[in-house]
């Protein structure tokens, strides 16, 4: 899993996962969320959106909620790479029920592998012209952010820059330099365990 909240039961929350199942097709990703009643929307079919290469890569991915219908859309790199549409729609805007953790599904399996930076929550849905000023600036002049997380800090907690407080706690994570230019930042997390499904921890946990 790349960040979430858990899923399962009576969990309300959201799940972004890399999926490499009959579900997303290869190399896909899959969004969740789930409203509390044991009830859930996905978003799947984006196979081929993480591409296999070594480079970094800019992803956005929008949620609506309107007519009893879920709404996404799911950026790369500026550009749009998919939408996708669920009804009837299960959402809840009630506090989600474990907390958040970044390179960890928190159902308790699945570690990311790979490299994470400039993770941003917007309270509000980004049009595609914001999804490109944030590409291209790092953000978007009309809104701030729910909680920023720029990967800064080479040690210790990660660090909401938002001003709202919603630090996460190491929890195994390593934290390395990098030369990643598509932003401004320079650190990023690592963590492991996805080819092999470890149990060894390492994430970030977060509180609210």
């Amino acid at each position: 899993a790349i960040m979430g909240t858990g899923e399962g039961g009576t969990t309300i929350g959201f799940d972004l996962t890399f999926d490499d199942t009959g579900n997303s097709g290869d190399h896909g990703l899959r969004v969740r969320t789930e409203d509390g009643t044991g009830n859930a929307n996905h978003f799947h079919g984006l196979a081929n959106a993480v591409p296999k290469d070594l480079e970094w890569h800019h992803y956005v991915i929008t949620q609506s909620n309107s007519g009893g219908s879920t709404y996404w859309t799911a950026y790369r790199d500026g550009v749009s790479i998919g939408t996708d549409t669920d009804s009837p729609n299960y959402y809840s805007t009630s506090a989600p029920s474990q907390t958040m953790k970044l390179g960890y599904h928190s159902s308790g399996f699945n570690y990311f592998d790979g490299l994470l930076d400039e993770v941003i929550f917007y309270e509000s849905e980004l049009t595609s012209t914001q999804v490109t000023e944030l590409y291209t600036t790092g953000s978007v002049s009309a809104l701030t952010p729910h909680a920023h997380y720029n990967f800064e800090q080479t040690s210790g907690d990660l660090l909401d820059q938002s001003g709202n407080g919603y630090d996460g706690a190491n929890n195994g994570a390593t934290q390395t330099a990098t030369s990643v230019s598509i932003t401004t930042s320079n650190t990023v997390i690592s963590a492991t365990g996805l080819a092999d499904n470890t149990s060894e921890a390492k994430n970030y946990v977060f509180t609210r």
